[in-house]
């Protein structure tokens, strides 16, 4: 009788106890031109890296090249891509635009350090995990094993499967994934996750603070093929500014059609669901929402009346104001009027509440009571982004309570 084959025991995971090294924004000191803060930015990390995007200011130059991919570099990559492209002549500078052009192309000819960036919840104070875009978790995984000598297959099934699953549901729309389905991922594969750097996009910490700073510009990042995108929220805050911010909702009118912001408004709203219905975790391409908004425009001829002057973008948001010019703006827009809510008994109010007060009014104009509260839950919290964040607790408590807490 022959004997039975021993079973063969599955090779137990080499790397599973390890972990990625995660930098967070307040791990980072960042400067940027301020014109072009998006494709400038450099970091120093407090673990002492030096990080750059890989368009090194070039954007305009490669913004049309449609195989160059985005991906975070550090000083010792430009040092290696100086050292073997050491002129500009037309020759370097091609072979230096192939070697940027992508991770895998870059680390074809030089060695790596692979930096996944992460991207921050999408509502102000959630406790929601980390999130990061699968293209460039599935780019850097080949790469990953290369390094550790346990390289595999361009066409390995289970990459394949992986690219399947995280696939983008539209051309303006793109996936990301949770860091708990990140590590999943990572495991799957035994990656030693002590050689990638979880790091905070510097691109969207740096609009975070420009929203702060300014007011209005939307919180968004690149994508891997460096789309300018959007989370839902943000989408969402960025149609209601573009349509019903600056328009008195109670007495403007259309010089073409009569009654015509009882038509807009459903439109409108329409519009905002439409993106607040996208999957959790999905990010727009911010041209389809401007595309979107310039349309439902185009739709109407609404002439209001120029309200009274308010240059709040170009301040600085703890700068103290006059009560009075918000006020009369506030009553130009027959929006209800707020009295500052830290109880100062200073005649003036920091510009950063200013510009709360106006938000929120014009939330409080647009809906009809509990009208769309889902909608409304959702731009009120956006209306927290424009809060320096010691002062956020403060102002949420003021918009669950505004009748309370310092209204006219």
């Amino acid at each position: 009788m022959s004997k039975k084959e021993p079973k063969m025991s599955k090779k137990r995971p080499k790397y599973a106890a390890t972990k990625p090294r995660y930098l967070d924004a307040v791990d980072m000191l960042l400067s940027f031109n301020e014109a072009q803060c998006m494709t400038t930015w450099k970091c120093i990390c407090k673990d002492g890296s030096e990080l750059v995007s890989n368009f090194r200011g070039d954007y305009e130059k490669i913004k049309k090249n449609t195989n160059f991919k985005y991906w975070v570099a550090d000083s010792q990559d430009i040092r290696q891509l100086d050292k073997a492209c050491p002129n500009k002549e037309l020759e370097d500078a091609k072979f230096s635009e192939l070697l940027m052009s992508s991770m895998t192309n870059f680390t074809n000819k030089f060695q790596k350090q692979i930096y996944i960036r992460s991207i921050p919840p999408a509502i102000y104070g959630s406790s929601d995990e980390r999130r990061m875009f699968p293209d460039e978790v599935f780019e850097a995984i080949p790469i990953l094993l290369k390094q550790q000598k346990t390289p595999i297959k361009k066409n390995d099934k289970r990459l394949l499967k992986y690219r399947e699953q995280w696939k983008n549901p539209a051309d303006h729309l793109y996936k990301t994934m949770r860091n708990s389905e990140f590590l999943k991922i990572l495991e799957e594969f035994d990656i030693d996750k002590t050689k990638v750097k979880v790091i905070q996009s510097p691109g969207h910490e740096l609009c975070r603070l420009r929203l702060i700073q300014t007011g209005m510009d939307p919180i968004k990042l690149f994508s891997p093929d460096k789309e300018l995108v959007l989370d839902t929220t943000q989408a969402v805050s960025m149609v209601f500014q573009g349509l019903v911010y600056g328009v008195n909702w109670e007495t403007d009118q259309c010089d073409v059609h009569e009654n015509c912001l009882e038509g807009l408004k459903p439109k409108f709203i329409a519009l905002m669901k439409e993106y607040m219905a996208i999957e959790k975790g999905t990010y727009i391409a911010v041209k389809h929402v401007i595309a979107a908004i310039l349309k439902l425009k185009a739709s109407c001829k609404l002439s209001p009346s120029p309200p009274p002057k308010l240059m709040l973008n170009e301040h600085p948001p703890n700068q103290k104001c006059p009560i009075d010019p918000y006020i009369k703006v506030a009553d130009h827009f027959n929006l209800p009027v707020y009295l500052n809510f830290e109880f100062s008994i200073e005649d003036s109010i920091p510009v950063w509440m200013v510009r709360v007060f106006m938000k929120f009014g014009w939330i409080q104009q647009f809906f009809d009571g509990d009208e769309e509260k889902e909608l409304q839950d959702l731009l009120i919290k956006s209306v927290l982004f424009l809060v320096p964040e010691q002062k956020a607790r403060m102002t949420e408590h003021f918009m669950k309570n505004p009748d309370v807490l310092g209204k006219k």
